[in-house]
């Protein structure tokens, strides 16, 4: 019940947020405002509505700029708040079975407030981050046998970052964003389902920022290297 209350309060603040790049015809009825918001960082930008945790209204490349609707801030003068997410992809293999893939950073200081006046315009700028944090890791399987595998646990498969394929073909690289904390949090209970054999997949601990690199030959899987992402 709490999952269908946030789900549906995440969807009335995308309702009132999102309308980009197009105005009401009869303008002087309403009570919205338009702030331009252009992204001069050389990451690719999401807005968030209020929190890091709300919904996104905009998506921006570096270098582009996008105009949306937005209702004007009624809180006595404190102004709406906009909260910053950066992605940047952080593989491009041609052997990828996932396509791109990307990781999510914050800086914790990127959070604008700017007070939304009805039917005017606004105008956003969204620098460089300065104090840019990513908390994720990546798995990244190199299937070196001759059939496809999937990675499960507890009978539930698990879908590639990036496109959300469940399976890996033979010679492909699969790649998935899997849980971890600073201090490593345990992977454990995985296996690795092929042509009607399972393969214990090695336990290990997943820190913030790393790669690790395993490779399934058929018979065993063992791990090929560790790496920390460099942004």
């Amino acid at each position: 019940m709490k999952n269908r209350v946030l789900y549906f309060a995440a969807i009335f603040l995308l309702a009132m947020f999102v309308s980009c790049e197009k105005e009401p015809e009869n303008v002087g009825t309403s009570r919205n405002g338009y702030v331009t918001f252009f992204n001069e960082s050389s990451y690719i930008v999401e807005v968030h509505a209020t929190a890091f945790s709300g919904p996104v209204i905009a998506t921006l490349a570096s270098g582009e700029s996008k105009k949306c609707e937005i209702p004007e801030s009624d809180n006595h003068g404190v102004g709406t708040t906009f909260s910053i997410g950066y992605k940047t992809r952080v593989f491009s293999e041609p052997d990828l079975s996932c396509g791109d893939v990307y990781a999510y950073g914050i800086d914790p200081d990127m959070q604008i407030t700017v007070n939304i006046e009805a039917e005017k315009n606004h105008f956003l700028r969204i620098s460089q981050p300065s104090n840019l944090v990513f908390e994720t890791a990546f798995l990244r399987v190199i299937n070196s046998s001759e059939n496809y595998f999937e990675l499960k646990k507890n009978s539930m498969s698990f879908k590639q970052t990036g496109n959300g394929n469940l399976t890996v073909d033979a010679g492909k690289i699969g790649i998935y964003e899997i849980d971890s904390s600073s201090g490593g949090k345990k992977f454990q209970g995985y296996e690795l389902r092929s042509a009607f054999k399972s393969i214990d997949f090695p336990e290990f601990d997943v820190e913030y920022n790393h790669t690790y690199t395993y490779i399934f030959d058929g018979t065993s899987v063992t791990k090929d290297s560790e790496q920390v992402l460099s942004y």
